[in-house]
């Protein structure tokens, strides 16, 4: 799986804007502000109908104009196909693929799958269990359509179980019982199947991580990272029960699988409190990989990689190391962006094969090799 040409009308900083790129490294260089990150964001867009960075379409356009379009064609191993999202202001955002438009965007999810490591991405190591357990849904969802399928079904009764909640508060006295056990039979039956394809899931990705922080850091550090969730001790059907009273209180549903979380150690420490900053990219890095791979394996393709800001928090050595670990075979076209043309040039002479390199400057891209 691999983008061969990309086209942005009015997206972010471009006005008008063709790439070319090659099944293997592509890297954008130039300075801070040049437009790098848009690029890479604008195939996040393709891959998954929407921005890594703005939560509001609108923002994508560039400033003075009323519509964005994104357009690429792309090889998926057997033919080539062309792919598009578009939005003009106003209108409903239009997402085409080989000319014919999708009625639900989640259809197109894993059709051009990918991963993304960004700056930004460390909250998911420092911060709260939704940024992980975001990232473990986007995994699995690429991978598997049932469990996209359930984890929407499951998000949609979980809306409708707090609105009843929050109704029900005012006279719990006169909650409807037959109502509510509606809700929960839907969280239940969703619930359950999500928590056994997240569990499965995490012990494939447990030795992955494990198997790519040894190579990217080359120390005798012992790392592990697993799934931790409230349904591992007890059933759903019962921890709802047992919450009800507390969740009228709250007027929301404190237990389920939405509040599962991956839980990252350090020779058994939290990784988000005794890890150094270069470590915590390290483990974002590890696990980026290896969720790249269980993709990979799963889906029988390989996914794009979407790598901004290579050398933030992470030095050369590892910089080298990651370069030497995505021309293994089991990797496809990865983009990557930096700052520094001499430090690019510098890891191609440990071995880089098959590369591009565009340098941004001032809203434009230049190819240079």
């Amino acid at each position: 799986m691999f983008i061969k040409e990309l086209i942005l009308t009015n997206f972010k900083n471009y006005s008008s804007q063709n790439f070319s790129f090659v099944d293997g490294l592509n890297f954008l260089v130039g300075n801070n502000g040049a437009g790098k990150t848009n690029v890479l964001d604008a195939v996040h867009v393709l891959c998954f109908t929407k921005s890594h960075f703005n939560h509001v379409d609108s923002d994508l356009i560039r400033y003075g104009n009323d519509f964005f379009r994104v357009e690429a064609m792309y090889s998926n191993g057997e033919s080539d196909r062309q792919v598009s999202v578009s939005l003009l202001k106003g209108k409903k955002k239009n997402i085409v693929l080989d000319g014919k438009s999708y009625k639900k965007f989640s259809d197109h999810i894993g059709v051009l799958p990918c991963v993304m490591i960004a700056p930004g991405d460390q909250v998911i190591i420092t911060g709260g269990s939704e940024e992980r357990r975001k990232l473990f849904d986007s995994t699995l969802s690429q991978s598997d359509k049932s469990y996209l399928l359930a984890l929407l079904s499951y998000n949609e009764v979980l809306e409708q179980r707090n609105a009843f909640l929050k109704q029900s508060s005012k006279k719990p006295q006169e909650i409807d019982m037959a109502l509510l056990s509606i809700y929960d039979e839907g969280l239940v039956s969703y619930g359950e199947q999500l928590f056994e394809k997240r569990k499965h899931a995490m012990l494939e990705i447990a030795d992955l991580f494990q198997f790519y922080y040894e190579k990217l850091a080359q120390k005798d550090e012992h790392v592990t990272i697993h799934y931790s969730s409230q349904l591992i001790d007890q059933d759903l059907r019962t921890l709802l029960q047992q919450q009800l009273p507390k969740d009228l209180i709250l007027e929301y549903t404190s237990k389920g699988l939405h509040k599962d979380d991956l839980k990252i150690l350090i020779d058994n420490n939290a990784a988000k409190k005794f890890a150094s900053q270069g470590q915590q990219k390290s483990f974002l890095m590890a696990i980026k990989l290896a969720l790249l791979i269980y993709i990979s394996r799963r889906n029988n393709t390989k996914p794009i990689f979407l790598i901004d800001d290579l050398f933030d928090k992470l030095d050369f050595d590892r910089c080298k190391n990651l370069i030497e670990i995505i021309q293994e075979k089991e990797f496809g076209q990865i983009f990557l962006t930096d700052t520094d043309m001499e430090r690019i040039k510098k890891l191609f002479a440990h071995s880089v094969k098959k590369a591009r390199i565009y340098l941004v400057d001032e809203n434009e891209a230049e190819l240079m090799h």
